[in-house]
């Protein structure tokens, strides 16, 4: 029920309970007053008929008594509507004699002593007074007048109805004017608040809603105005620091993009040097004269291959290296691990470690962007790398696996596509394992990592809908594993060739 029809029900319940109430007082207090006036009507025709009666009982007798009474009691009924009877007390068995009230009420009736009752007869409530009647000081009856109540009840009904006519007017009138009032006090300015508080749900602050009132409600509209522009600043400032926030993410993820290549130098270059030895090899054979007819073609065949084996290398490295937009895609995770692997790979084996791929069926799909994965896989690899100084080796896995998330990870329970990296390293102590994720924490020398590597890579796994987990126990090593929302490939993946995929 709406607010308007509330207050409008309320007031005419009011309203209806005020006049009722009163008005049916007022209507009791009409038909006492009624039923005091028959009392004393009833009173007035006794007290004079009395004296009369007993005057003529001591002189004449009673029967001419009696039949004085009879005779007055027919004018009486015809001017007053009053029945007028003499009764014996006690009562006898004579008809006519016996009184209309129990017996037992009259007791002790005698001297000036005058009683009401309200009995109903012959179905109607009717007023019964009786006068005690004593002869030479010897009482021998009473004079009973009964007269219906109709006047009383007649009086009681004209006021009900007086009552349920001004009560229906008051309500009338009331109505329409709480209606009218409610509507345009109440009723409007609560649909334009319900239609701002709408917009807003829906993000739209704009538009200030101005009611022209100065009451609870005009207070309530400049209030939600307010509220709309600090809603609107802060939601400015939010977005100007979210945008900062993502400018200043994406300069730390290539920072620590810079860092790894930084450390993959020294590798590359050791990759580049068979290739360039064997150019410069070539080309002073040619120089020289020392080769000709199909063995020219073959070198220069050869410096061919290897010019495009190093520009590969050099490629490989400056993709790595360049800063990108994200672009997601459906992506095989199996192509990523040996794009990945097949650039860190001189790194690892000048430090005597074996890197094994383990390929798992099906290949996992996720929704990814194939850069920054490629960031996060080898910001995991340079750590496992760098815990293992002294050699060792490093497995990468590459499965799909139906878990649930960790306390704390807006996911759900599914399936996912997983990358484990495991390595037999020095591993961590529980302590550094609840801080690995933590930006600029780190276990290693100073020089040897700027403690970016790992936070890095849990914040793009975080922004992909997933998480990273981690086990690691000293002197045995450690697991990191990535976990991916799963996506089924396409038809015209499955038809490509995994080469092509990786």
């Amino acid at each position: 029920m709406r607010l308007a029809a509330k207050l409008t029900v309320s007031i005419l319940a009011a309203i209806v309970l005020v006049f009722g109430v009163r008005g049916y007082q007022a209507a009791r207090r009409q038909m006492l007053a009624a039923e005091e006036r028959a009392r004393e009507n009833s009173l007035l025709v006794g007290r004079a008929l009395r004296p009369a009666l007993t005057g003529i009982w001591r002189q004449e007798g009673p029967a001419l008594a009696l039949e004085m009474l009879a005779y007055a009691a027919d004018r009486v009924r015809r001017t007053q509507q009053l029945d007028l009877r003499f009764v014996r007390l006690p009562s006898t068995d004579k008809p006519g004699q016996e009184p209309l009230v129990n017996s037992k009420k009259l007791a002790g009736l005698a001297g000036d002593e005058e009683r009401h009752f309200v009995e109903t007869v012959a179905g109607s409530e009717t007023l019964l007074t009786y006068l005690p009647v004593a002869v030479a000081g010897q009482p021998i009856g009473a004079l009973e007048i009964s007269g219906p109540l109709t006047e009383r009840d007649r009086q009681f009904r004209e006021e009900i109805m007086q009552t349920l006519t001004r009560t229906a007017l008051a309500a009338l009138a009331a109505f329409l004017a709480v209606a009218v009032a409610g509507y345009l006090f109440v009723g409007r300015p609560m649909r334009r608040l319900v239609a701002k508080a709408r917009r807003i749900g829906a993000g739209d602050l704009t538009g200030p809603l101005d009611l022209h009132q100065n009451d609870e409600v005009g207070v309530l509209a400049k209030e939600i105005n307010q509220m709309c522009e600090r809603l609107a600043a802060a939601q400015a400032r939010v977005e100007e620091e979210t945008n900062q926030r993502l400018a200043a993410s994406e300069q730390l993820r290539h920072a620590d993009r810079l860092t790894t290549v930084g450390k993959l130098a020294s590798g590359v270059a050791h990759e580049l040097g068979t290739p360039l030895n064997v150019v410069s090899g070539r080309a002073k054979m040619i120089l020289r004269g020392q080769v000709s007819g199909a063995e020219l073609v073959e070198s220069a065949q050869s410096i061919v291959d290897q010019t495009e084996r190093m520009t590969g290398i050099i490629r490989q490295l400056l993709g790595f290296a360049r800063r990108r937009k994200p672009e997601h895609r459906r992506e095989g995770l199996r192509g990523v691990v040996e794009r990945t692997i097949s650039l860190l790979r001189p790194m690892a084996e000048k430090s005597g470690i074996t890197c094994t791929i383990v390929r798992e069926d099906p290949e996992p799909f996720a929704d990814i962007d194939v850069s920054l994965i490629e960031q996060a896989l080898t910001n995991l690899v340079v750590n496992a790398v760098q815990a293992m100084p002294g050699g060792g080796t490093l497995t990468i896995r590459s499965c799909e696996e139906v878990v649930s998330p960790p306390a704390g990870v807006a996911a759900t329970a599914g399936s996912y596509a997983c990358l484990h990296v495991e390595d037999t390293g020095v591993g961590m102590t529980s302590e550094q394992l609840r801080h690995a994720f933590e930006p600029f924490f780190t276990t290693k020398d100073v020089g040897s990592g700027t403690g970016l590597g790992l936070s890095v890579a849990h914040g793009i796994v975080r922004d992909h809908g997933g998480w990273l987990a981690a086990a690691s126990a000293p002197e045995k090593g450690s697991r990191f594993s990535m976990y991916l929302p799963a996506s089924q490939p396409t038809e015209a993946t499955d038809d490509q060739n995994p080469a092509d995929r990786g």
